[in-house]
Formats: C-alpha cells, sequence, structure tokens
C-alpha cells in the first residue's frame, strides 16, 4: 500500500469516526432540540406579541444544551455539564408553560362560547318608501285640517313660503337621495309666514323587522355634514317606536329625542363629515307618545325607527342647506372617544 493509499485510508477512518459521533451526539441532544422548537413554536402561538423574547428564550436553551454538553465531553468541566443540566431544566420549564397556555387558551374560548352572549353592532341602512323617506310636518298639518274641514283632496294646496320644509332637489320630492351609504336630503326656511315651533321637518328610516333594543344597544353613531348651508346649520335626532298594530298613520308610542346636535356636541355642524355617538338612555321620552293609550302594554325600548329632524325654531329665517347621513350604527358600548 503506497503512502498515498494509506493517508487516504486514514482520511476516511477519520471522517466515518466524526461522522459516528456527530450520529450519535444528534441523537441524544435531536430530540431535546425537537421539543425546544415544539414547545416554542406554541408558546408564540398564544403570545404572538412576545416573539422576539420566546426565539431569545429558545436560542438561549438550544445554546446551553449544545455548548455545555460538547464542552463537558471534552474537557469534563463541571461547570459545562452544569450549564447543559440548567438548558434541560430550563427546557422542562418551557413545555409545561406551553402546556399552561394552551389550556387557558381553550377553556376561555369554551367560556366564551358557553357564556357570552354575542351583541354585535348593527348598522342601519337608510332607505326610501315604504321603509324609508322625508316629511314636512307643517305641510301635513296643514292637510289635516283641511281633512278635518272635509275638503276634497283636489282642493289641497301647498301651504305659502314660512315654514321650514325639506325637499328632494328644486323644492320637490319626498325621497332621500342616496349615493351608496350615503343619504342627503335638502331644506328650506323662509323668510315670512307660517312658524310653530312644534313644526318638524326632516328624514326618516324604519327598521320593523329588526328592532333593536335600547336597554342593550344603548350608543348609536352615525357621521353627519351639512353642505351649501346659508346660516348656522342644525339637525335633531329622535329614536322612535312604532306599534305596526296601529292603523292609523300614527304609529308612535315611544319617542326618545335629542333636540340638538350643536347644543349636545362641541363638534359643530359644517361641511366636513363629524361623527356623533348618541347615548339612547340619556334621550328626552316624549311625553306625548308615553300617554298614549295604547303604549301601556308595548315594550316602549324596541326601537324600529329613526328620525333626523329641523324645526323652524333651531334655524334663522333664511336659512338653507343640505344634510348628508352615513354610517348609523347601534351598539352596546362606545364606538369613540369625543
Amino acid at each position: 500500500m503506497g503512502a498515498g493509499e494509506e493517508n487516504s485510508s486514514v482520511m476516511h477512518t477519520r471522517l466515518q469516526h466524526w461522522l459516528d459521533q456527530a450520529r450519535e451526539r444528534l441523537m441524544q441532544v435531536g430530540p431535546w432540540l425537537a421539543l425546544l422548537a415544539f414547545a416554542a413554536a406554541g408558546t408564540i402561538h398564544f403570545l404572538p406579541d412576545r416573539k422576539a423574547h420566546v426565539y431569545f428564550v429558545a436560542l438561549a436553551i438550544a445554546f446551553a444544551i449544545i455548548v455545555g454538553r460538547e464542552v463537558g465531553r471534552v474537557i469534563g468541566d463541571s461547570r459545562a455539564m452544569l450549564c447543559a443540566s440548567a438548558g434541560y431544566i430550563a427546557l422542562a420549564m418551557l413545555v409545561p408553560v406551553f402546556v399552561v397556555l394552551a389550556d387557558i387558551h381553550f377553556a376561555v374560548g369554551r367560556v366564551d362560547r358557553r357564556v357570552t352572549v354575542p351583541y354585535p353592532p348593527v348598522p342601519i341602512i337608510i332607505k326610501n318608501s315604504p321603509l324609508g323617506g322625508l316629511f314636512n310636518a307643517s305641510y301635513d298639518h296643514q292637510i289635516g285640517l283641511q281633512l278635518a274641514n272635509k275638503v276634497s283632496p283636489s282642493e289641497f294646496t301647498k301651504p305659502k313660503p314660512g315654514y321650514t320644509h325639506v325637499f328632494t332637489v328644486g323644492d320637490e320630492g319626498a325621497d332621500w337621495v342616496l349615493h351608496g351609504n350615503e343619504a342627503s336630503f335638502s331644506y328650506d326656511r323662509h323668510d315670512h309666514g307660517f312658524q310653530a315651533d312644534w313644526s318638524t321637518s326632516g328624514g326618516l328610516v324604519s327598521f320593523p323587522d329588526v328592532p333593536i333594543d335600547r336597554l342593550v344597544y344603548q350608543y348609536v353613531t352615525f357621521d353627519c355634514r351639512v353642505t351649501d348651508a346659508l346660516g348656522v346649520p342644525d339637525l335633531g335626532l329622535r329614536l322612535v317606536v312604532d306599534d305596526p298594530s296601529i292603523a292609523s298613520a300614527y304609529k308612535e308610542i315611544a319617542v326618545y329625542e335629542l333636540g340638538s346636535l350643536n347644543r349636545q356636541f362641541v363638534a359643530k355642524l359644517s361641511e366636513f363629515w363629524q361623527k356623533y355617538e348618541v347615548y339612547a338612555l340619556g334621550l328626552t321620552e316624549s311625553p306625548k307618545a308615553a300617554q298614549l293609550s295604547h303604549a301601556h302594554d308595548k315594550d316602549t325600548n324596541k326601537i324600529n325607527k329613526v328620525v333626523f329632524f329641523i324645526t323652524d325654531a333651531m334655524l334663522n329665517r333664511s336659512a338653507r342647506g343640505t344634510v348628508w347621513i352615513r354610517n348609523v350604527v347601534f351598539s352596546t358600548s362606545r364606538q369613540f372617544t369625543q
């Protein structure tokens, strides 16, 4: 055998010996490192905001196990073996932590599914007739007087200018103008003539199939703005309970009112969108609706209509503008801090 072949044989023997040692050590340390990886990955799943800390601890444990074992094997240093032992102990502690976190996670999930009753926010989509539209109380009042006096429908006339009325466009129309999730109507407060504090005009939307309990859904939020305004704009809000069993046009058995956004909130109405959040239980209850004879045996907390209104008294004469509403949502808790 030549010198070259002898050297090659020696190198092959050394390589085989090194591979055998590496395989032996991997078999000794590998299961521990696999268990460490599993525990670390599971812990990150339950503590995602502590990912960096878990990575650091896992690397420190792996370093302690591998380096401590190797140094202890080579030099027999008891301190190195102690370092490896500390790594095993830390790993033994990490695994129970993962198990406890998993148990807590699934236990909380079981409790949530068993006890918690979800009350997700309820968005209200503004629609036109028959579930929504515009109303002019002063105009309706005069028609009511004509009906009471048995005036024929052919003799109905609009009241003369001198009241706040709402319309779609061109001083006419009884429906909202719908633009995607936004809805609008225009208003005009005339210079002279008819004026009454009780007279209200505005837009409404009803949702008889999804009554909202104001004792549960205590907040209603919406975005509002007024464009092309002449004078200082203002707007009121009513949460209404309609009784569908009543045959007449006036089905309201409970009315909860906020008389003015400008008086209630720091954010005044302007051409820019403002978000308003109203506490439903803090609104003023209308005594007129509460005194109706048919209301005493009804649930007067199941809101099924929202009204945005303007009164003669809210506006200066010659005031006009266009009211925009969007994102009307009922919720169980406050959605933002004003």
